[in-house]
This record gives structure tokens, C-alpha cells and sequence, in this order.
């Protein structure tokens, strides 16, 4: 063997380097895992976003749509006193209980003349006199009713009198000589009664004529409505000439 040159002496041993691929083919994986990451978590975020937003809404369509507690109101009574309502032994505040309505008083007066169903009726205390008509059926077409106050407010026992073509008029007779305050003055100053307003009573009253005449004059009043003139007192069955010699005084029409 030749000796070896100075020239010739070994150098340090290098150290290994593997190849450049097979470092790369090594290394591939990891990048793959970090690029799959990041596209990945922006598409996670994204729907995290939405589904956050979902949820908002429907909670919120959820409160709009909660039907709210009714609370029930305590009601105080009217006879409560000052210092608080009377509580029961429930300790609930008890109610006011209605009033019952009241009932009119009723009275009965008779309708006469040219209605269609003239007669005795009952109405409530209050009722005028062309209330009364219409619950007769109203004037018929011969009835002339004149200056019959319609609007008088009738009284119990009163007698509405409707006047006629051939004779027209008609009055409002009360049935007790207190509602007439004017034929009970009359009556008791001694003037003249008036025939077509006077009661039986107060017809009884005058000299020549008792009850059973009183009864004939309405009875007469009944039929033809109203007296045009004191005279026709002699039409009358049971007053004569000396009968009706003692009533003109003190009658008039």
C-alpha cells in the first residue's frame, strides 16, 4: 500500500442530510392540518353568527306573543267607610249589589169619545193625556179634540173627554175634587161650577142635583163630549124646568 499523502487525510465526517423531498413529505401533513383549520373555523364562526341571530329572534317573537296575568281588581262598596272596605272573612272586598229598579205607581183613568178603544185603563202615575190616547188606539177620523191639552199629566180616577166634529173640545175631568184645585175653589167660594170639568161629587154639591143627576150630567158629557150651553141641562132625563131653575146659578160652562 502507498503511504498516504499529507494531502490525503480525512476530513471530519459531514452529517447525514436526508433528501429534500422526503423532508417536504414529512412536513405536508402538518400544513394540510393548519390550512383545513383556518378556512374551516372562519366557516364555524360564520355559523355560529347565524345561529346566534336565529335564536334572538325567536326569543323574541316569543315575548311578543306571551299573553300578559290579569290581575283582578279589588271593587269597593259604596258603604265602605272611610278608613277602608269592609273585608269578608276571605278577606275578598265584597261587591255592590245593583239596586232593584222601582216600580211606578199605577193608576186608572178612563179615556172617552172618538178613539178607537175607549174605556177604563191602567197606566204608571206620571202618563199624559195623548199617552193615554195611544194606548186606546189613537183618535179616530171624527174626533176634534180643540184645546184639550194633550200634554196635562193625569191623576188616578181622571176622565179624558175628547170633543167631536159636530162638537169639538174636550177636557180632562178629575176624578177627586183635590185634583182640581180650581173646581175645588169654585166649590167652596160658591161660584159657578163648570160643567164640562165638574166631578160627580162635585155636581152632588149643587142645589137640584143629587147623585143619581150628577151620574146623568157625565153620563150626558159621555155621549156628546162637552156642553156648548147651560140649557142643555134640560136634555137630561129628571130636570125640569123647576129643577133646572135651581142649578143654572151656580153651574157654567
Amino acid at each position: 500500500m502507498n503511504p498516504e499523502s499529507p494531502g490525503d487525510t480525512p476530513s471530519p465526517a459531514e452529517p447525514r442530510r436526508e433528501p429534500l423531498d422526503a423532508a417536504s413529505s414529512r412536513t405536508q401533513p402538518l400544513r394540510e392540518v393548519l390550512e383545513f383549520g383556518r378556512e374551516h373555523l372562519a366557516l364555524v364562526l360564520v355559523a355560529g353568527v347565524v345561529a346566534i341571530g336565529i335564536a334572538v329572534t325567536y326569543l323574541t317573537r316569543a315575548q311578543a306573543h306571551s299573553i300578559p296575568l290579569t290581575v283582578a281588581t279589588p271593587v269597593v262598596t259604596a258603604s265602605a267607610s272611610a278608613s277602608g272596605p269592609a273585608a269578608t272573612s276571605g278577606g275578598e272586598v265584597p261587591t255592590a249589589s245593583p239596586s232593584a229598579p222601582s216600580t211606578p205607581r199605577m193608576i186608572v183613568v178612563q179615556v172617552l169619545g172618538p178613539v178607537k178603544r175607549p174605556g177604563v185603563i191602567t197606566v204608571p202615575e206620571g202618563t199624559r193625556v195623548t199617552e193615554a190616547i195611544a194606548r186606546c188606539g189613537g183618535l179616530t177620523p171624527s174626533a176634534a179634540p180643540g184645546d184639550l191639552n194633550l200634554a196635562a199629566i193625569l191623576h188616578d180616577a181622571d176622565q179624558v173627554v175628547i170633543g167631536t166634529r159636530a162638537r169639538p173640545g174636550g177636557a180632562v175631568r178629575g176624578g177627586d175634587p183635590a185634583a182640581d184645585p180650581a173646581a175645588s175653589a169654585s166649590l167652596s167660594a160658591g161660584q159657578p161650577v163648570d160643567l164640562n170639568a165638574a166631578t160627580a161629587e162635585q155636581l152632588d154639591q149643587i142645589p137640584g142635583i143629587g147623585p143619581i143627576t150628577a151620574q146623568k150630567i157625565l153620563d150626558w158629557r159621555d155621549q156628546h163630549g162637552r156642553f156648548t150651553a147651560v140649557t142643555e141641562l134640560r136634555e137630561i132625563d129628571g130636570i125640569g124646568a123647576k129643577t133646572f131653575a135651581r142649578i143654572a146659578p151656580h153651574v157654567c160652562i
